[in-house]
């Protein structure tokens, strides 16, 4: 016996079909095949591949000798066929209501095994909707491996002769796969049990087992997301029929569980041997994912589960073969004498009533994401937002603007579950404090559920509900914190899982006011929540070292992604809570420009989409907030355009007509040929989520458009063309020309747009893309595009304490999760910070003496506060040009051992730099030909006032 057989012998056969402590067990987030790193791919086949080298019974005789792998392939045989009571032919698993308990209960110990191997290990599903992950990714010799190859053998399948899974191990007999470290000691290669391969051999194959059979069919057939949206939107487990049951649906309707067993071919075509081939147990775990979002979306327990009128194994108390103690009477007639089951004889019986809640057995999916979000409440949100923008609407409360970010995330929300990309469930409460904390859930009765439009838990219900409340009191942030944590974020789902990774939104406008202090709250003690904060406001009333102190008070998000944002102005509250979200949902920023646009102009944004991009999420925000002024829509490789804000009619010749842009608060779905387009408009704000739901890759990758229309008609129609600089102002940063906060003491009729404005001294060297003749009023828009996608680009920075005066580091950090080459990589960036403090401002005693300071001290609702955006915007006006910004080029060079692409910077003074960088390569998969990339990216970096008060300005 090997080394790891031996290993894993200790770990797993007096224990491994033990009774479970749920309490104790972590098993975590399953994720999708096609997103785990290589070192997630790698331990996961070696728990596998042990599993397979381990003898579950090694003191009984040789012949009767079986791995644990095979035990979970014989119980899955024996299931298909079942006498009991005198009724012969039961199938336990399948055909009725017991398909999905009976298969989620057995994955269960499938992974409890694995984990018994390596505790690091999930499960993985398979994502039968990412057709070129599944050719380039799991069909693949150092995954799944390949199809089979050579001789047709009886059942239309040839034999896996390369990779992991072949009859010989890697590197040796013919396999030419290169032999990993980790294989297990004494494997000689994936054998398939004479018994167990049900007929399904290679004439060649020895007598001691058989080679692993496939017949794969076109990955252009795999199921696309259209054919699982079908599903997931009925209301029935079992129903009259199979047009409204989901059970049936999930099971056998096209395009579902049993079409992918018969695409896979070979052992998987095969009910009775389709566990020898390792994409069975990711198959039923997509298959489980699917009915846990079903369960999630207001299919909970018992209640939707037939209790009696089924046959013996499907009611919903019934015992589950092979899970029935100790109770006779059970046969399995398809077992042969050589297969030795696990004994269950002292395991608790197995009901499907105990496998109707995945979350108590331990794990969840990534595609059902909790949100527990805390608005700052108090006192000092009353006043008007420092920095306005240019926009064609009066400018409004720090308050107000905090309210449109939650409600614009809870938009994107209700089109990602729209789209069925993923579930949010997701709470908000405000917070602030009155002598005592007072902690206020926004929607009544239980305060989180699943956001979707029409429901209670949406954009329109959250609008509704805080419509009442206004600001007032002090700031408790480290309170918010632990309240968020308790009432929002782990209370969901019976706060089950133990170690579910959950998210927490945190928007403060100051400092923290009133008790507990953040310093009550440990680094870390969060450990499995996300925390993403936001200041909001300029330096001279947000502690920026706090914002990160409240973040890290959680778990680190996945390396590049900014969890701390600073800012004064709706472009900042745009990126910080639509950034948030998308994370949560499993997207990465692809670009993110902001535009001022005039009257009549289109302004399209340029973004390359490769094959590994499996869908999009996209969101235009108009800061004017109104719906009838933008419109939207996509232009694809080919020229053709699609429609995000109407009906999308091909037969058009254009695709759509925007004179019939729906108006806010639609929901709209439509295939552009076979993408898979759903969209979302209210508020100025139209999200879409774009899936390429099996579409033809000349049709998919390539060059894409967002077009953005303001106030368009055939009449005035004109197009911006921005140039790269343009799309390089970092979302959130201030006017690089003109005034900042005084722009905010002016009528909006009286604000003049940067676009207008020449460079004075001081101010942004880079040219600025003028405007049409006909300068009809400018409104302000940002267009954030985030893909799915295998591909990681982002940045990182090396220092960790930033006062000004110092230097800090930046690094591109570029990797593909699935192991592709990413190459001729080069990035250029803008740098926009502050050349002098804010604090500055409330020092000076000349400019405002001490006596005219005065007129800034704002009561309201009982409290006293500084009216900082009024103080600011008139400062300003008597002292032009003292909030101009640094706007410079940062250039990425090669540098070290390692040829990574670094810039330093050197702060000049304390607040935001903000940087955006495009970032272009290639990424090449396997022998194919390289596909292009470009990524912009922001990145803010909070830097203090330090030790040395000379180098803060």
């Amino acid at each position: 016996m090997g080394t790891d057989e031996a290993k894993a012998d200790r770990l797993l056969v007096a224990d491994i079909f033990r009774p479970c402590d749920e309490g104790k067990r972590i098993m975590g987030i399953r994720k999708s095949a096609t997103r785990l790193t290589p070192t997630e791919r790698d331990n996961f086949l070696r728990a596998v591949l042990v599993l397979k080298n381990t003898t579950a019974n090694p003191g009984d005789p040789v012949a009767k000798r079986i791995s644990i792998y095979d035990q979970f392939v014989a119980m899955h045989l024996g299931a298909i066929n079942i006498t009991f009571g005198g009724t012969i032919g039961l199938n336990m698993g399948h055909q009725n209501s017991a398909f999905c308990p009976w298969h989620r209960y057995y994955l269960y110990l499938f992974e409890k095994a694995l984990q018994d191997v390596d505790p690091t290990v999930t499960l993985p599903y398979w994502d039968w909707t990412d057709h070129f992950g599944t050719q380039t990714i799991l069909f693949q010799d150092n995954f799944l491996g390949p199809d089979g190859t050579g001789t047709v053998h009886g059942f239309n399948e040839k034999s896996v002769q390369s990779g992991y899974f072949a009859f010989n191990k890697p590197g040796s007999g013919g396999n030419p796969t290169a032999l990993p470290a980790w294989w297990p000691a004494g494997l000689p290669g994936w054998r398939v049990r004479p018994s167990l391969a049900q007929g399904h051999i290679d004439p060649a194959d020895p007598s001691t087992g058989n080679t692993l059979q496939r017949s794969l069919g076109s990955f252009a057939n795999l199921a696309n997301l259209s054919d699982v949206q079908t599903f997931l939107s009925l209301a029935n487990y079992e129903g009259t029929s199979t047009a409204n049951s989901f059970r049936r649906n999930i099971e056998a309707a096209a395009k579902t569980h049993n079409y992918h067993h018969g695409w896979v071919g070979g052992n998987m075509g095969d009910p009775h041997s389709s566990p020898n081939d390792l994409i069975f147990f990711l198959h039923h775990c997509n298959i489980d994912r699917l009915w846990a979002m079903w369960q999630v979306d207001g299919h909970p327990g018992a209640a939707f589960y037939p209790a009696s009128g089924r046959p013996p194994g499907h009611n919903l108390n019934d015992p589950m073969w092979p899970w029935v103690g100790g109770a006779p009477g059970y046969s399995a007639p398809n077992l042969t004498s050589d297969i030795v089951l696990p004994d269950f004889t002292a395991s608790p019986v197995i009901h499907p009533a105990d496998a109707l809640d995945h979350r108590a057995r331990g794990y969840c999916y990534d595609t059902e994401a909790i949100v527990g979000i805390a608005l700052d409440q108090t006192g000092s949100m009353s006043q008007m937002t420092p920095d306005p923008m240019v926009v064609a609407a009066p400018d409004v409360t720090k308050w107000e603007a905090a309210k449109r970010g939650v409600a614009a995330l809870l938009h994107d929300c209700e089109t990602a579950y729209a789209q069925r990309e993923a579930y949010v469930v997701a709470g908000v409460e405000t917070f602030r404090s009155q002598g005592t904390n007072v902690f206020t859930p926004v929607f009544a009765g239980v305060p989180y559920g699943v956001v979707k439009n029409g429901a209670g838990y949406s954009e329109a219900g959250f609008t509704s509900a805080i419509a009442t409340q206004e600001p007032g009191g002090g700031t408790p942030i480290a309170g918010a914190l632990l309240d968020t944590e308790t009432t929002l974020v782990r209370a969901p789902l019976s706060g089950l899982p133990a170690h579910d990774t959950r998210f927490l939104l945190l928007l403060t406008d100051g400092m923290e006011t009133a008790a507990p202090p953040l310093s009550s709250i440990l680094p870390g003690q969060l450990a499995d929540t996300v925390i993403f904060a936001m200041g909001f406001g300029t330096g001279a009333d947000v502690n920026y070292s706090a914002m990160t102190d409240v973040v890290a008070k959680g778990k680190p998000a996945a390396p590049v992604t900014n969890q701390v944002y600073h800012g004064e102005n709706a472009g900042e509250i745009n990126k910080f809570f639509t950034n948030s979200v998308a994370h949560a949902l499993g997207y990465s920023p692809v670009i993110d420009p902001v535009y001022e646009v005039f009257v009549g102009e289109h302004v399209d944004t340029p973004f390359l989409v490769t094959e590994a991009d499996q869908s999009f999420m996209i969101t235009v925000q108009g800061f004017d907030f109104s719906d009838d002024r933008w419109q939207c829509c996509l232009i694809l490789p080919d020229g053709s355009s699609c429609s995000c804000d109407g009906a999308c009619d091909e037969s058009e010749g254009d695709g759509h007509d925007h004179a019939h842009a729906a108006d806010g608060g639609t929901v709209s779905s439509h295939r552009h040929d076979d993408v898979l387009v759903t969209s979302n408009k209210k508020n100025g704000r139209i999200t879409v989520f774009m899936n390429r739901n099996g579409e033809e890759p000349e049709r998919w990758a390539g060059r894409w458009y967002v077009r953005v229309m303001y106030q368009m008609t055939t009449e005035n129609m004109r197009m911006f063309m921005p140039s790269a600089f343009d799309r390089l102002i970092p979302a959130g940063a201030p006017r690089v020309r003109g005034s900042v906060f005084a722009q905010a003491r002016l009528p909006v009729a009286k604000r003049v747009p940067m676009r207008l404005l020449a460079a004075q001294g001081g101010q942004s060297p880079f040219p600025v893309s003028g405007a049409n003749e006909d300068r009809q009023g400018a409104g302000t828009v940002a267009v954030n595009v985030y893909a799915r996608s295998t591909l990681h680009v982002g940045l990182v920075v090396e220092q960790e304490k930033l006062f000004a005066g110092r230097e800090f580091k930046i690094a591109l950090a570029a990797r593909d999760l699935a192991g592709a080459n990413v190459s001729a990589v080069s990035a250029i960036g803008r740098l926009v910070a502050p050349r002098v403090s804010t604090s500055h401002a409330l020092q000076d005693q000349e400019t405002l003496p001490p006596a005219r300071k005065k007129r800034f001290v704002v009561k309201a609702e009982g409290e006293t506060f500084f009216d900082e955006a009024r103080f600011l915007g008139e400062y300003e006006r008597k002292k032009p040009g003292a909030f101009a910004v640094r706007d410079e080029l940062l250039q990425l060079t090669a540098a070290g051992r390692q040829k990574a692409l670094t810039a330093t910077v050197k702060s000049e003074a304390p607040g935001i730099h903000r940087m955006a960088f495009q970032v272009s390569g290639t990424v090449t998969y396997g022998s194919g030909e390289p596909q292009p990339f470009t990524r912009i990216l922001n990145f803010e970096v909070p830097v203090g006032s330090g030790p040395d008060p000379a180098k803060a300005r």
